[in-house]
């Protein structure tokens, strides 16, 4: 999943992964854009066994929003738009991480960024969409809720 709506793009010069307030943030749209999705995918049924955020701010709170679990931070689903973070480094740890899954482990769910997504998936994505991504097979999908 990519992030709720936080409006603007890229963040602030003076970003600090773990200051929030130097970051882009949900607004309440966003905010309210999580809690709707929660509810859509409590209302389906849909249920993860473990969920993962980027560390950044706006994907944490995307993941608390959603109240469908506690999330777990990880690294490799961080942004590396504006070159915090290395493409290089980060998109081979989410490909191991994505390779140890197994066709009968439960769904999870990751909470990230629109680059991310598409140097995974391919599939260019909207604030709030959803990917399911078969990691046997490589196949993604929209999912539309």
């Amino acid at each position: 999943m990519r992030h709720a709506l936080a409006p603007g793009n890229g963040d602030p010069n003076n970003f600090d992964i773990n200051d929030c307030t130097t970051q882009r943030n949900l607004n309440e749209d966003g905010r309210q854009q999580a809690r709707l999705t929660g509810q859509k995918l409590k209302a389906l049924g849909i249920a993860f066994e473990t969920i993962y955020t980027s560390e950044w701010c706006r994907c944490r709170e995307t993941a608390k929003m959603l109240a469908v679990g506690e999330a777990v931070p990880l690294r490799a689903l961080n942004s590396f738009y504006d070159h915090y973070f290395s493409r290089d480094e980060l998109l081979p740890l989410l490909e191991e991480k994505l390779s140890q899954l197994r066709p009968s482990d439960p769904p999870i769910l990751m909470v990230t960024h629109f680059v991310t997504i598409m140097g995974i998936t391919g599939k260019s994505v909207s604030s709030g969409d959803l990917v399911v991504y078969d990691p046997a097979t490589g196949e993604s999908e929209m999912l539309r809720l």
